[in-house]
């Protein structure tokens, strides 16, 4: 990755995307934040361990015949471990019930505990190394170095964390060693040097390797969500009518076809209104076409008030066309629903100067209502509901008519 003043540069999959001043800073917020996440995440269970190291260096301790020595550095040792341990468990507490926790607060807290860790493990050896034989000095020093590197994958994706563990823990038994063996002082010195430049590297190299990974993981993220948002205003668009906001066509017939297999299977009814603005070609003609889609808007609106039930639905399927499709409603409640719709509907005093049976638009009702099953179709209970209409509209509009679905023929 190359950075610049103003901008930095981020490749996935073989593209180059750049990042302005503002959305870096964003990117490097959010990365730091998750390093602090996973900071916190792996100390959930390395404390065990750590029980575990310090209760091998009390036992080395006690077999030496170091008791006060040795339980007052176990139980300092426990206090410590047992707060950092705490402060995991209220950090990962808080961030669930806070929005956007102070992050580097917390980081800090965690840095001191950690330094406050490795000062312990420096003093096991300060303190216990010269009470214990040579084999435990070595058996301590091998213990030292195994947790300094041990730390290194979980600590060092935040470096001063992981200097401020390392540090204390390693250098001062380093140097007494050092000083104990003064003849092998410059092999000593060269070997914690060595060691020292290891840790920066691999402190260095794990540091690139997950601040790379998460600005992917952020950035693959960022594309995933627009993605997502992207799929449901596409889909919004191919299952909502653009003038009426109500589902269209397709939409209700999928929701027929799965209502249908639902009442089926659970022996339920369904109920279906088909229901068309009367005279609604005369409308257009006599107030002109966008006063129609006005008028559309309007009803549409009266529509989608009417209908209480969550489970309940109303479509838009042609020009002044609107279809409800209600699962698990018996007939009456059906009649309840076309019943309100048109009493909404006088409510609404849309004028229309052009109907034959109201000064007001009205609405034509055909309803049908059946138990889904093997002896008709979802077909059959559309084209019951869309006859009566046709009936409804026959006998002088601006009423609702009941019809009987038909059986398959065997």
């Amino acid at each position: 990755m190359e950075h610049c003043a103003s901008s930095f540069k981020q490749q996935v999959n073989g593209e180059v995307t750049i990042a302005v001043p503002d959305q870096q800073q964003e990117i490097e917020q959010w990365v730091f934040r998750e390093k602090v996440k996973i900071l916190f995440g792996n100390f959930r269970l390395s404390w065990i361990l750590s029980l575990l190291v310090s209760t091998l260096f009390l036992h080395l301790s006690l077999a030496a015949g170091h008791y006060a020595v040795g339980i007052g550095w176990w139980l300092t040792a426990f206090a410590v471990i047992m707060a950092r341990h705490r402060l995991v468990t209220v950090f990962f507490r808080k961030i669930d019930s806070i929005p956007l926790p102070d992050y580097r607060i917390w980081c800090r807290r965690f840095t001191w505990l950690t330094f406050l860790t490795g000062i312990v493990w420096g003093a096991a050896g300060l303190i216990m190394g010269p009470m214990l034989s040579s084999v435990d000095q070595v058996l301590i020093f091998l213990v030292l170095i195994g947790l300094s590197g041990g730390a290194i994958p979980l600590l060092g994706i935040h470096k001063l964390t992981l200097f401020a563990y390392i540090i204390p823990t390693v250098v001062p038994y380093m140097l007494w060693v050092a000083m104990a063996l003064l003849d092998k002082l410059a092999i000593i010195l060269m070997i914690n040097a060595l060691y020292m430049i290891s840790i920066l590297v691999a402190i260095a190299r794990t540091d690139e390797y997950i601040t790379e990974s998460l600005r992917l993981k952020y950035t693959l993220e960022q594309r995933t969500e627009k993605l997502q948002d992207a799929n449901e205003k596409l889909e919004h668009m191919i299952l909502v009518d653009a003038l009426t906001q109500l589902y269209n066509r397709r939409y209700f017939e999928r929701q027929l076809d799965m209502e249908w297999k639902k009442c089926h299977r659970e022996s339920k009814r369904l109920a279906m209104l088909v229901i068309d603005i009367d005279f609604f070609k005369a409308y257009n003609d006599h107030y002109g076409h966008l006063s129609g889609d006005e008028c559309l808007k309007s009803v549409a609106y009266v529509l989608s008030n009417s209908l209480n039930r969550p489970g309940d639905i109303i479509a838009r399927i042609g020009g002044e066309e609107f279809v409800a499709l209600l699962p698990d409603s018996d007939e009456a409640g059906a009649s309840t629903v076309a019943e309100t719709i048109q009493h909404n509907l006088r409510h609404a005093r849309i004028p229309h100067a052009a109907s034959e049976v109201s000064d007001f638009v009205t609405v034509s009702t055909g309803l049908a209502v059946t138990y889904p099953s093997d002896r008709v179709s979802a077909l059959s209970l559309f084209t019951a509901a869309d006859k009566a209409l046709y009936r409804a509209k026959a006998a002088g509009r601006n009423r609702i008519v009941v019809g009987e679905l038909e059986p398959l023929e065997s």
